[in-house]
């Protein structure tokens, strides 16, 4: 066949696969139902790209030009481009996530017990599509050798599961029930994709569509830009004559003499093997949860029961990123001025001089600022730059979720139903492990997920010492037949609003000398004092169902937010003018018109 090795456009290929081959063995005689199995998943996640030119233009204010247009703007931000590591192609494998487990359900007269153990194993790999270990070299990156290398550790994990339920009075009608289960993270293929060295990158250089002053440019130099565009008598000693390359002056096409010299030698070095964000500590460890549950069920009436139940989750070995070529400080024993690891703290009253406090309450904000005079940190200018990021776990971040719960579920005649239950929520987060920055960072909360952030370490890294209160939520939910085969159901909730938050980037003229060698941003809220106020939902619905021979369907109309209530679901968190400042409401009402039919 025919091969240019030209590229018109781009391209950008995700093949992604998984398998899950399952096998299980059960055994039943009249008091046991054993059961051995195994559980496998494997597959890929791949990335493979390549463009035209191997680069994207910046051009400002259409095709570049000698640097004349504006000079309110730097030169270098009004043209140049982003040089790709192009073509770059790998892939994630995950070889085995694999379980084997064996559990036995035992009935000893009341009592039924189900116990079992699992044994998890998780490796993954990161390599590339091309045979011979290569990768294709391109405009920018020579060919380089393209090793397969691990993507995680490789884990071995046990996971214990037990429950038991005891039917307290024989009668079937009161029901014990406990349960204590531990949990593996689940990972997909894509876990490991932030540590490989094929990944797509950038590196961001000079082109002002001249031919470039081979003085200046070859040797580092950084002259007057205007004056970079070279003249015959630069270029004289070249390949080729001077009026090829200044035959391409101001053309709108990128040529490799028109391109100035690389500025990012980290992630986009030589050798094209791009440096990942991070790497994964030799003994990083995998996420696990232990969950625990323990309650009653009881008939209080016929068709109407009655549950309470406790829930408890803890989230250990929580995964977090450390630049471990910096030391930590002790924010319990640090003193202002005195060197702390790689830190210098510093006193910080954040409401005087300025009356942060009072501007706050001002704007209408009912809030609580327990400790507005605190330590912040600065980095040690000795350890500016030093950059070594790990990902990391540690056996002190743990967040734990205590929960209570009262429910009540009635059958009604005529096939109603009415449903009501009022739960308790408490959230603790101890993230003082292996905190490298003492004014806390942020990272996603593991229980409540990516859209509610928390602040790992700081001054207030272990909640479990600062009364973490308990959040309480209220559901009634409701439905009845009507006559004429219609149907109609409601549902009121009331709903405990979320934590607010306030971080502030200390302005440089707290620092000491009003100089700052990295920036210090601090929460002002302790966790558990400020939060959104209560809000309450109510939805309704109405159906109408039609019966023709064996066909039934169905018309519904459901009304959203009956009462149209604009409440404040996500709001802004950095201090300023706008902070408060809502970012999300709920949906306001809305209605909804659905059809089903059923043969």
């Amino acid at each position: 066949g025919l091969q240019t090795n030209n590229y018109w456009g781009d391209i950008w290929i995700t093949p992604s696969d998984r398998r899950y081959p399952n096998a299980a063995l059960s055994y039943v005689t009249g008091s046991h139902n054993f059961k051995v199995g195994m559980q496998w998943s494997f597959g890929n996640d791949g990335d493979t790209r390549n463009r035209l030119g191997h680069l994207n233009m910046r051009p400002y204010g259409g095709l570049p030009q000698p640097c004349d247009p504006d000079p309110s703007m730097p030169c270098e931000d009004r043209h140049g481009i982003d040089a790709l590591n192009y073509p770059t192609s790998w892939n994630t494998t995950v070889r085995a996530d694999r379980g084997f487990y064996v559990q036995d359900t035992w009935t000893l007269d009341r009592l039924t017990i189900n116990a079992g153990v699992r044994y998890d194993h998780f490796e993954s790999v990161i390599n590339t599509f091309r045979t011979g270990g290569n990768l294709q070299g391109g405009r920018f990156i020579s060919q380089r050798a393209a090793p397969e290398i691990p993507a995680t550790p490789y884990w071995n994990d046990i996971a214990p599961r037990f429950s038991a339920t005891y039917d307290l009075f024989g009668d079937a009608r009161t029901a014990l029930k406990f349960s204590m289960n531990k949990y593996m993270r689940p990972y997909a293929s894509g876990h490991g994709e932030r540590y490989s060295p094929y990944r797509e990158r950038s590196d961001r250089r000079d082109w002002f569509d001249c031919v470039l002053n081979p003085a200046i440019h070859q040797t580092g130099g950084v002259g007057n830009p205007r004056g970079d565009c070279a003249t015959a008598a630069d270029l004289a000693g070249l390949p080729a004559s001077p009026d090829f390359y200044l035959s391409t002056n101001y053309d709108g096409i990128v040529q490799d003499h028109e391109i100035g010299l690389r500025n990012n030698t980290t992630t986009f070095r030589e050798g094209g093997l791009a440096v990942p964000d991070s790497q994964p500590h030799p003994d990083l460890q995998r996420e696990y949860n232990w969950e625990y549950n323990a309650g009653i069920q009881h008939e209080l009436l016929p068709r109407v029961s009655l549950n309470v139940g406790w829930y408890r989750r803890v989230f250990s070995d929580i995964e977090a990123r450390s630049n471990a070529a910096l030391q930590t400080c002790d924010v319990a024993t640090a003193q202002a001025g005195v060197p702390c690891g790689s830190w210098i703290p510093f006193q910080v009253n954040f409401d005087d001089p300025n009356g942060h406090v009072a501007r706050l309450r001002g704007l209408g904000q009912n809030i609580t600022i327990t400790q507005p005079n605190f330590l912040a940190f600065d980095l040690d200018p000795a350890y500016r730059g030093l950059v070594n990021n790990l990902d990391i776990t540690s056996d002190i971040n743990r967040n734990y979720y205590n929960g209570f719960e009262v429910s009540m579920n009635a059958r009604l005649p005529n096939g109603g139903n009415v449903f009501g239950g009022w739960t308790a929520s408490q959230h603790i987060q101890d993230t003082c492990g292996l905190v490298v920055d003492p004014n806390g960072v942020s990272i996603e909360d593991p229980i409540r997920g990516a859209d509610e952030g928390i602040r790992r370490g700081g001054r207030w890294c272990d909640q479990s010492a600062l009364g973490m209160p308990f959040r309480h939520d209220f559901k009634l939910f409701g439905a009845y037949p009507l006559p004429g085969d219609f149907e109609f159901s409601g549902s009121i909730q009331a709903y405990s609003g979320g934590e607010r938050e306030l971080t502030w980037s200390v302005p440089s003229s707290y620092f000491p000398g009003g100089v700052r060698t990295r920036g210090a941003t601090v929460q002002l809220f302790q966790p558990g004092t400020n939060f959104l106020p209560y809000w309450t939902q109510v939805d309704i619905a109405l159906r109408r169902i039609f019966r023709f021979g064996g066909v039934e369907s169905s018309v519904q109309a459901d009304i959203y937010n009956l009462m149209n209530k604009a409440v404040v679901v996500d709001e802004t968190e950095s201090y300023g003018g706008s902070w408060g400042r809502p970012t999300r409401l709920l949906q306001g009402r809305l209605l909804r018109m659905a059809f089903q039919v059923n043969w």
